[in-house]
């Protein structure tokens, strides 16, 4: 099933959006050129899907958008300018609020390509992080969820001991869960795209991959342990509810 969007627009990327206002579910799509609609999702009593545009307007600077996520809770939208800037923006159709920028490149911390950006809940809406990814030089960075969203750290994935796994390269996508998940994802797990898949005998598959990392050997591993910054995880959240 597809749905129409407005003419000369190519949809690039998406995230989708649930008012604690009304309870009204919305989908978010981007296009390089930093476009985004916001589009309200209905049913017919027959189960068909309907789209209704509420909302059109220009996300960051007008670069180039990659990776969006909503915050269910505080009615947010973050959303990763490749060449720039991390941003925040309202979630509500009818939301006037300026956009935020919470991350910069050129800061110190922060390096283009902005791309993957992912929010990980806690138990209360000051609580989690939002980490997003610098494609450039392989990294991650952490900004607390909470308002003025201060920077936490930066993480790389590294390969595993026994060589059999490689180290996470040119990250797009990523996407993390603060929940239980069983003995070796006790406090959640962070999935990210490797663009370069190295092999145990030393080629590259032709295929891109995919990694897990337990995000507790993220936020919970060496001097980050001391800061208990697990306690603002929500190890009961529901992506489903």
């Amino acid at each position: 099933m597809s749905h129409p969007v407005v003419p000369d627009y190519t949809v690039y990327g998406s995230c989708v959006y649930k008012s604690p206002k009304t309870g009204k579910q919305y989908l978010f799509v981007n296009e390089k050129s930093a476009r985004y609609l916001q589009y309200e999702l209905t049913a017919t009593p027959n189960g068909t899907l309907q789209t209704a545009l509420v909302r059109d307007f220009t996300g960051g600077s007008g670069g180039q958008v990659e990776g969006c996520v909503t915050d269910e809770d505080n009615g947010w939208i973050f959303l990763g300018e490749e060449p720039s800037a991390l941003w925040r923006y309202g979630a509500e159709p009818d939301s006037k609020e300026a956009g935020l920028r919470i991350a910069q490149v050129g800061d110190g911390r922060t390096y283009a390509d902005v791309e993957g950006v992912t929010l990980v809940y806690g138990a209360r809406p000051d609580q989690g992080y939002v980490i997003v990814s610098n494609q450039g030089v392989s990294a991650y960075n952490v900004y607390r969820r909470a308002e003025p969203h201060d920077y936490v750290t930066t993480f790389t994935i590294t390969g595993s001991a026994d060589g059999r796994v490689d180290a996470v390269s040119n990250t797009d996508g990523i996407a993390a869960v603060g929940t239980h998940l069983g003995r070796d994802f006790p406090h959640g797990l962070v999935v990210t795209h490797d663009d370069a898949n190295q092999l145990p005998n030393g080629s590259t598959s032709a295929e891109a991959s995919f990694k897990l990392v337990s995000l507790e050997k993220i936020l919970g591993a060496g001097a980050l342990k001391s800061l208990n910054l697990l306690d603002d995880v929500d190890a009961k959240w529901d992506p489903r509810s």
